[in-house]
């Protein structure tokens, strides 16, 4: 009875937290104009501007066009205009959006944080949504003396054509991240993003480029591979349908496979260009030495534990490759058997690139249909990833100093960084037996690794860490959470700082067990992001501390405040009460002294006494 007690006044604690720590869109939004830094904030009480549906009169620079149903935010014009006279390129400009039901007195909700200039995602859907600003020389050009001659989505999209939308480095279409616009009803917001268009195959394109026998291949596939004979005969067989009627070659770069494996690589691989070269893995040399090889006008790098089960999908993907404009162009990958998503294109944040909607049932659609249809992306997976052979030289190829991980994001970034759009075509998917060929990244060796192959990642491209054009800074940017979903969720949350020498911790008595289940998501200057929950028990019922040990066998703790994690609340649903599982904390010298750390976590229950001890792989530096 005492311990019934007892837990039942941790989990009202529990609760009292968890509410603290939520806030709405509308508070988030009261938060904001308070602080003088709203979305778009209120600097007088006049009444919003009614859209009526017609074209605005007034001699300004610009013309609106609105196609939704709703009110034009209080300071919209103003901040469009002020952009127009900031960026004179711009011709055309767009922003977010959200509902505000019985506007003014209801209460705002599902706000829209749209990404910057994405020409084929425009294909896909009208994703400027309600309101669109116009230059009026621009206009007039498509409307003389102001007549509109057909529905507004198809005259915005006459003006993207004539404002170059769709060429590379395209600087004249402008999208401001501030909330321009209030629809009346999430129907109304949501109608723009769930009738997606079907995506041009732009066959005028590729139809002369379709050679006759004899000739050069269109396709030149590219696939490292080593001792996985049967993955990669069903890899390969996968092909012929999935290319859609395109001539292609295969060229399999082996690194060194066993002699047995090799005897049956070699009967196996008897009309494909077969590469030999015994080394250590290094994705990037060995793609490079298959390109080296390659004599189609399209290169697919794909590994050979990813099958194809869509008829001509690799043809689509030529189709969106062999655009001027695009860069590299990947697809939705699935894990085995499964809709479970593996890949639909990569977001790069703070932390570093990540895989959002990772491991998510495509099933359903998520924040404005972000798993469906054509998107752009600042970078795709090297698992499958095409880009014109040309395209792909000029770029320099894959960087040899990245030698397992973000190769395919580097190349990405050069790509974007020259100008090009990548792409995810999430219409098209195909199955990955994910990193079959490496193996995981969870032991030190590897962690280490990958951190370092990050570093390098940034220290080649400083100005994109932690930027991305395709994923507004106003969606969640921290926490390995792979759902999209706006930052306000977690606005409650406050980095935890100290001050002060950290104490001292006696493990005497702390059971090391695994149902701790402990990770480190992001570990750099000294910011350390991650949580903690105890499986298969009452997680309100607990204390949490980080545990930092020395080289020399200190051990130092910090008690954790806890931190809101909505992803664990829905990804654990048969656990209890994670929701306040996670930390954020920052250290420094103050802390703990100079010197290299292992991280840990250690676990009391605040009613049996019980004490857990997890050690994380993951070590942070303090000091030089």
């Amino acid at each position: 009875m005492i311990k019934e007690a007892l837990t039942e006044r941790e989990n009202k604690r529990y609760e009292k937290e968890l509410e603290k720590r939520r806030v709405t869109y509308g508070q988030w939004c009261r938060l904001r104009e308070e602080a003088g830094t709203a979305l778009e904030a209120s600097s007088d009480d006049q009444t919003p501007p009614k859209v009526s549906g017609k074209k605005e009169e007034r001699e300004t620079d610009y013309v609106l066009l609105d196609c939704g149903r709703g009110n034009i935010a209080k300071r919209g014009e103003v901040l469009i205009a002020e952009y127009f006279a900031r960026h004179p390129q711009v011709q055309i400009l767009y922003g977010d959006e959200d509902v505000w039901e019985n506007f003014p007195n209801g209460e705002r909700h599902t706000p829209w944080f749209k990404p910057d200039w994405s020409p084929d995602l425009f294909e896909s859907c009208f994703y400027f949504g309600s309101l669109t600003a116009v230059r009026r020389k621009l206009y007039e050009k498509i409307c003389p003396h102001g007549k509109e001659r057909t529905d507004r989505r198809e005259m915005i999209r006459r003006c993207v054509e004539m404002a170059g939308g769709r060429e590379r480095g395209c600087k004249t279409i402008g999208h401001i991240s501030e909330i321009l616009f209030h629809c009346e009803s999430r129907e109304a917001i949501l109608e723009f993003t769930e009738k997606q268009r079907e995506a041009p195959l732009e066959e005028s394109l590729m139809r002369g480029h379709l050679l006759k026998a004899g000739e050069k291949p269109e396709i030149s596939v590219v696939i490292p591979s080593k001792d996985h004979p049967e993955t990669l005969e069903v890899c390969m067989k996968s092909l012929e349908k999935a290319m859609g009627g395109l001539s292609y070659e295969t060229i399999v770069v082996d690194n060194g496979s066993s002699p047995e494996n090799k005897k049956i690589l070699d009967r196996l691989l008897v009309d494909c260009t077969y590469l030999y070269r015994p080394m250590e893995f290094h994705f990037s040399e060995m793609c490079n030495l298959g390109a080296e090889q390659a004599r189609g006008r399209f290169l697919l790098f794909l590994n050979d534990d990813v099958e194809m089960r869509m008829d001509g999908c690799i043809r689509k993907l030529a189709a969106s490759a062999s655009r001027p404009h695009v860069g590299a162009v990947g697809m939705k990958l699935y894990y085995p058997d499964s809709i479970r998503i593996q890949h639909a294109g990569i977001v790069n944040l703070p932390m570093g690139p990540v895989h959002k909607l990772q491991f998510l049932e495509d099933a359903a659609s998520y924040y404005f249909g972000s798993n469906k249809g054509v998107r752009n992306v600042l970078a795709v997976t090297g698992a499958c990833l095409m880009v014109e052979r040309e395209k792909f030289f000029q770029a320099g190829g894959f960087a040899s100093r990245l030698r397992v991980a973000f190769n395919d994001v580097d190349l990405c970034f050069r790509l974007w960084e020259m100008g090009y759009f990548n792409v995810c075509r999430n219409d098209l998917h195909a199955f990955h037996h994910e990193s079959l060929s490496r193996g995981d990244d969870e032991a030190e060796e590897k962690l280490k690794r990958l951190l370092e192959e990050r570093d390098a990642l940034y220290k080649g491209h400083p100005k994109l860490m932690g930027l991305d054009p395709f994923y507004s800074v106003h969606l969640g940017r921290q926490g390995l959470d792979t759902r999209i979903r706006p930052a306000f969720e977690t606005a409650g949350n406050r980095l935890q700082e100290k001050r002060g020498r950290l104490g001292m911790e006696r493990l005497a008595g702390c059971r090391q067990d695994a149902c701790l289940l402990f990770r480190v998501e992001f570990c750099q200057d000294g910011v350390v992001q991650g949580f903690g929950a105890v499986l298969g028990d009452n997680n309100a019922c607990y204390k949490r501390s980080l545990l930092f040990e020395a080289e020399g066998g200190d051990v130092f703790s910090l008690k954790l405040q806890g931190q809101y994690r909505p992803d664990l609340a829905e990804n654990m649903p048969d656990q209890n009460r994670v929701g306040l599982c996670g930390f954020w904390v920052r250290l420094g010298t103050e802390n703990l002294p100079e010197g290299e750390y292992q991280i840990g976590m250690k676990a009391e229950n605040k009613v049996t006494g019980l004490k857990l001890l997890w050690w994380s792989s993951r070590k942070i530096r303090i000091g030089a």
